[in-house]
């Protein structure tokens, strides 16, 4: 990101910049890919307003209309567990797509990560 002091919302900033130069290249898919969900967990999550904090910072990053309007901020049942059972989830899945092998890092070392559906893409940073 260049700031060893950015918060959420440059960083969600940084995200949705990328998704805008993706939908420029498929404007096809607009109203389709844009986020209409964000999903909170851990115990930071349970602090009184933070829903509305992270609403707050995000909406308007997001189009106006229809698309920025179905923003929806959630907060998982279980905050403080919410990212072990997510884990627990993953690591019960048969899927070997997403875990870097013992081939792969040995060919690329142990910075690499895997590009897969569910992750993030990997940014190298130009500082």
């Amino acid at each position: 990101l260049g700031s060893s002091e950015a918060g959420f919302g440059e960083c969600a900033e940084f995200v949705l910049r990328d998704v805008y130069r993706e939908q420029l290249k498929h404007p096809d898919t607009v109203t389709t890919h844009w986020p209409g969900l964000v999903f909170l967990t851990g115990s930071l999550a349970q602090l009184p307003g933070f829903p509305e904090r992270i609403y707050t910072e995000l909406r308007p990053l997001l189009p106006y209309g229809p698309i920025g309007d179905r923003l929806k901020v959630i907060v998982s049942d279980t905050p403080r567990l919410g990212a072990w059972y997510g884990a627990r989830r993953l690591a019960l899945d048969n899927r070997v797509d997403i875990y870097v092998t013992r081939q792969l890092y040995d060919e690329c070392g142990s910075d690499y990560l895997v590009e897969h559906p569910i992750g993030n893409r990997s940014w190298r940073s130009p500082l």
